[in-house]
């Protein structure tokens, strides 16, 4: 059963999250409202990733409310968990490619397992995320070939096959050069702007507040409130 919360994406209400017994963020009271962009900053090892996989239902979290996208991750069944994450557009630092096929493989793949299986819908929909990208003609190529802002990209590309209600983005521009840490963001804001898709980020790069503003989040001390930069 889905919960109604109106124009939020993510509301959370005196939620917990704990990992081997420990309790690593407590008393969270957030939400974020549909066609948000929100930083979420906090020093290393703060639980910035652990929230994020919380918000996917990959860590179990504990209070009075935490629902995301409809779902309610406190009572979550596991069978469910795979709906949620349809909703879900997930873009990792590292990538997670598959490096023995091509770009439209790795397209394919992803799609097929979310439960494409109309051959024709499938190939338009890989243009469609590759030209907004602006990587139509990469599609043959493996990804060993592309440069760290092109494998970002077809990350952005992969998390939007489902015209995701949240993006969640751990990083994104973390191993890039200042100038095509521009270009990943103008692409996220882009999205964010035109699809009204909902983005949560997590950065370290403070720099970006300054050209791409946005509300920010802040991980700190166990707690994760709204912040001042």
């Amino acid at each position: 059963m889905e919960n109604n919360i109106g124009n939020k994406v993510i509301s959370l209400k005196n939620v917990s999250i704990k990992r081997d017994g420990s309790i690593l963020l407590n008393n969270i009271t957030v939400s974020i409202n549909r066609g948000d962009f929100v930083y979420l900053v906090g020093k290393t090892g703060s639980g910035k990733s652990t929230f994020l996989e919380s918000l996917y239902a990959n860590i179990k979290v504990h209070g009075d409310e935490a629902i995301v996208t409809g779902f309610d991750l406190i009572k979550i069944q596991d069978k469910k968990i795979p709906f949620l994450r349809r909703r879900l557009g997930i873009a990792f630092q590292d990538f997670q490619l598959l490096m023995d096929r091509t770009i439209e493989k790795n397209l394919e793949f992803a799609m097929k397992a979310t439960g494409w299986r109309d051959k024709e819908k499938i190939r338009k929909r890989k243009e469609e995320v590759l030209n907004l990208v602006g990587l139509e003609n990469k599609q043959k190529k493996m990804p060993a070939t592309l440069s760290d802002g092109e494998k970002q990209r077809i990350v952005i590309a992969r998390a939007i096959l489902n015209n995701p209600e949240l993006i969640i983005a751990d990083e994104p521009t973390g191993s890039l050069d200042p100038e095509t840490s521009a270009e990943i963001m103008r692409l996220l804001f882009d999205i964010n702007k035109n699809n009204g898709t909902t983005v949560l980020m997590a950065t370290h790069d403070y720099m970006l507040f300054r050209d791409f503003p946005a509300k920010i989040l802040k991980c700190e001390d166990g707690r994760i409130e709204y912040a001042n930069f």
